[in-house]
């Protein structure tokens, strides 16, 4: 993944191949080799101790300092105001222990906020937007000083994290969740959802900048101080991918800019 903060920092992830651009930088620059990082996804809260140090370690030996880390809402908060963290603490302190940087992404759905019927698919999303608000700030509360960067959700343009897309209905959990995390840790960086590579088709799946843009119709502007992308090349490198879908990231800036960002 790469993401630009508000600082122009740039962090590469390479598993997720994701950019978030800054809301106040004005060029991009090439990144810099303290930001390569890496994301295992979801399995990566599922490795026992040994395999998960292993992992970090291998990361650490190819020069990454930053890691994206699932914060899994369906799994730490099984019924209202009841939280369980024990793992998401601890995959996120073997991670600093080793001296990463953490990118926590805020996503999953328990069952009681789905209406008290669980689905078991990711896209699941919750009912009220304040609930997934709430639990934002109290992840970031809990987190403390191990965290300081927050991406909430993951592609939502797509059904299989966001069912049905509705970038209205997204806008409203980052609406709900900007204000809770920034309660909780004024100085964190706040990211919009990294927005998949797809296209433009009907109510089944949205294309990342047209969806940035209908966030931004929906109010989502003053709510997220990075925009968040994965205009994933593979199996061609960005220079000579010939659907030139890195070309999502100046459209995306330019979207931003439109919009005053």
């Amino acid at each position: 993944m790469i993401a630009m903060t508000l600082r122009s920092r740039l962090l590469t992830v390479a598993a997720a191949a994701a950019i978030a651009v800054g809301l106040s930088a004005p060029v991009a620059h090439a990144a810099p080799p303290a930001g390569l990082g890496f994301t295992g996804g979801a399995p990566f809260l599922t490795l026992d101790d040994a395999t998960l140090n292993n992992e970090l370690g291998a990361g650490r030996d190819i020069g990454a300092s930053w890691v994206r880390v699932v914060v899994n809402w369906a799994a730490i908060e099984t019924a209202p105001g009841v939280f369980d963290w024990g793992n998401t603490d601890r995959v996120i302190n073997a991670a600093t222990a080793q001296g990463y940087s953490v990118l926590a992404v805020l996503g999953g759905t328990p069952g009681w906020a789905q209406g008290g019927i669980a689905s078991p698919l990711p896209g699941a999303v919750p009912l009220d937007p304040n609930a997934f608000g709430a639990f934002a700030g109290a992840a970031a509360a809990h987190l403390g000083e191990r965290v300081d960067h927050y991406e909430v959700w993951n592609e939502p343009n797509i059904p299989t994290f966001f069912a049905p897309v509705d970038a209205v209905r997204y806008t409203n959990m980052l609406r709900a969740a900007y204000p809770a995390i920034h309660n909780a840790d004024a100085g964190a960086t706040v990211l919009s959802a990294g927005l998949a590579t797809t296209i433009n088709a009907g109510a089944w799946t949205t294309a990342p900048v047209t969806f940035l843009q209908q966030m931004y119709a929906a109010g989502a502007g003053g709510f997220m101080d990075a925009v968040a992308m994965h205009p994933y090349t593979f199996p061609f490198t960005v220079e000579n991918d010939p659907n030139g879908q890195w070309a999502q990231v100046d459209q995306a800036y330019g979207t931003m800019v439109a919009n005053g960002d």
